[in-house]
């Protein structure tokens, strides 16, 4: 089902106009009618690229108040087969994920407003999935992602 949606968001994005023998289908006719035109405007490829991104990534907020970031705030990437992977911290690769656990204590990262960590990478969808653990002062969020063979996970981090 998700393949199928996929395929008919780029059928839409592309302009393609849907035409039918009966009067009564209407016709679906986007800014560009010209398909060549289409594919090479600039915004068609910000517009996939946008809707690829945000369809395969898993994204969680958390509250943190100003007075625990000193505390731990621990991250836990924890795979029982292969995989491969970065760990980023507002755009900036801090650590690599690999087979076993990989642990980060995201406290340094910290700071007033919003942190934003990226964890992206591949691994072999087995029979045991990969958990993501984030453990912090009153705070404990664990997460299994679909098993597709990617890691796509963001957690918005909102200091206050």
């Amino acid at each position: 089902m998700v393949f199928q949606r996929f395929w008919l968001a780029i059928i839409i994005l592309l302009g393609l106009q849907l035409t039918a023998a009966s009067p009564s289908i209407a016709r679906y006719s986007a800014p560009h009618s010209n398909l060549a035109e289409t594919l090479r405007s600039g915004q068609f490829k910000t517009l996939l690229k946008d809707f690829v991104r945000s369809y395969q990534r898993q994204d969680y907020t958390i509250s943190i108040d100003r007075n625990q970031v000193e505390q731990p705030h621990r991250l836990a990437i924890a795979s029982p087969g292969p995989i491969k992977g970065t760990i980023a911290v507002n755009g900036e690769e801090v650590q690599t994920i690999e087979r076993g656990a990989t642990v980060i204590n995201l406290a340094p990262y910290l700071k007033a407003g919003d942190t934003t960590v990226l964890l992206t990478g591949r691994y072999d969808p087995g029979s045991e999935p990969v958990t993501i653990r984030f453990h912090g002062p009153d705070t404990e969020l664990a997460h299994q992602p679909a098993e597709t063979g990617h890691l796509n996970y963001q957690l918005n981090l909102q200091i206050k």
